[in-house]
């Protein structure tokens, strides 16, 4: 496997100030130096609610078909304001204090789709938007009992539509909520495109 550039353990940060905050969000201006040694600043957004190495977590939730029945991921709909716009996501969510990233990934999943399950796999460290912000979360992968369906816990403030597509037609699905209007979460498009890509049993 390649590397990566030695040159790269060169770059250090120096210094950080404060531009704003809320009570969700945190501005400030970062100096840092290059290879080259030469000092730079860079503007950079973070959620003030980190209480790990990530923020939250995104969630890979598959119902297991039988023999006769195809795969499916659960996906969630929801009206973000920053985009003024219904996105087509992953379930996901911010994790609490003391808690692990799969311990999240269950109860975000109870919380906004009412499903329970068994983790199968959680990944590295993922950065979302490494040129903007420090925002980081971690992808749960979870096996869904399709049997076990209950009624959603939201918060006042959240309306989420939970919707149930299938594995193999996923990058279709996608493509027509993005006709009807919806934007697509960029994570998600990946996991699609990449599903695509993988040959089908016969």
């Amino acid at each position: 496997m390649q590397g990566v550039d030695q040159r790269f353990s060169l770059f250090k940060r120096t210094g950080e100030s404060l531009l704003a905050e809320t009570k969700w969000l945190r501005l400030k201006t970062v100096a840092y130096t290059d290879a080259d040694g030469q000092e730079r600043k860079w503007d950079v957004a973070e959620r003030t609610t980190r209480v790990d190495d990530h923020d939250g977590v995104d969630i890979v939730a598959i119902l297991k078909g039988s023999a006769r029945e195809e795969d499916r991921i659960l996906l969630v709909a929801q009206y973000r304001a920053p985009c003024d716009r219904v996105v087509i996501e992953l379930p996901a969510g911010l994790t609490d204090p003391g808690e692990s990233a799969s311990e999240t990934a269950l109860r975000e999943l109870q919380e906004e789709c009412g499903y329970s399950g068994a983790v199968t796999a959680v990944s590295p460290l993922c950065v979302l938007e490494p040129g903007m912000s420090n925002a980081a979360t971690r992808i749960v992968t979870v096996e869904v009992d399709a049997s076990s369906v209950s009624a959603q816990q939201l918060d006042d403030e959240e309306c989420i539509q939970v919707l149930s597509v299938p594995l193999a037609s996923l990058c279709g699905a996608l493509h027509e909520f993005s006709q009807q209007g919806c934007l697509v979460d960029a994570k998600l498009y990946c996991l699609a495109a990449f599903a695509d890509l993988i040959p089908r049993k016969a």
